[in-house]
């Protein structure tokens, strides 16, 4: 687990979802976005994460080990 010392050190996208977008009630909820980061602490421990940007914020959505 990484600690807040952590630093970004790598990243791919963001990249815009179409999620749900034949449900018009979904379709109102916004953007959508998704990213890969990968954020190293120096002690050789790296952790990749996959974000999710929805609703003005980003969320993690998935670790990588």
């Amino acid at each position: 687990r990484q600690g807040r010392d952590s630093r970004l050190s790598w990243w791919a996208g963001p990249w815009p979802v179409d999620e749900r977008w034949w449900d018009p009630d979904q379709a109102k909820a916004g953007r959508t976005a998704r990213a890969q980061v990968l954020l190293d602490s120096g002690d050789e421990r790296s952790q990749a994460l996959l974000l999710c940007y929805r609703q003005r914020r980003w969320y993690v959505e998935g670790i990588y080990e």
